[in-house]
């Protein structure tokens, strides 16, 4: 893939960020990730962009959704965590990233269908479900 197709993924990603704004009340849309991530890789894979959405879990402290576009986390959704507050769309190498814990994959899923399907078999909050 080429970084012209990364930069392509983070505007799309800046797009979907905004559709989020527009639905919900959340400045840091805080449990909007697997919303959010589900929606950019529909995005993605309409614009024949190849992405995958990575799901981290931490049993104690949260669950966190992204995508991951050649090598490259893009999230409309760092903003909920400290280090990216004032970030609109993050968008780092996936070994930057991986140095904090949200970002540490335990998941990978092909689809807004198979991340919300994973969701229901994980019981996760019923208002936190990806729109498969």
């Amino acid at each position: 893939m080429s970084s012209k197709e990364v930069i392509k993924a983070y505007d799309i990603a800046l797009e979907v960020r905004a559709w989020a704004e527009e639905q919900t009340d959340s400045n840091d849309l805080r449990g909007w990730c697997a919303k959010t991530s589900g929606e950019l890789h529909n995005r993605l894979r309409r614009k024949k962009i190849k992405g995958e959405i990575h799901i981290a879990i931490n049993d104690l402290d949260y669950c966190h959704v992204f995508v991951v576009v050649d090598d490259h986390v893009i999230d409309p959704t760092a903003s909920q965590f400290k280090p990216f507050s004032n970030t609109t769309v993050l968008m780092l190498h996936k070994k930057e990233a991986e140095c904090h814990p949200f970002f540490e994959t335990t998941e990978v899923v092909s689809s807004a269908k198979a991340l919300r399907k994973y969701q229901q078999a994980v019981d996760w909050s019923p208002s936190e479900l990806a729109y498969g």
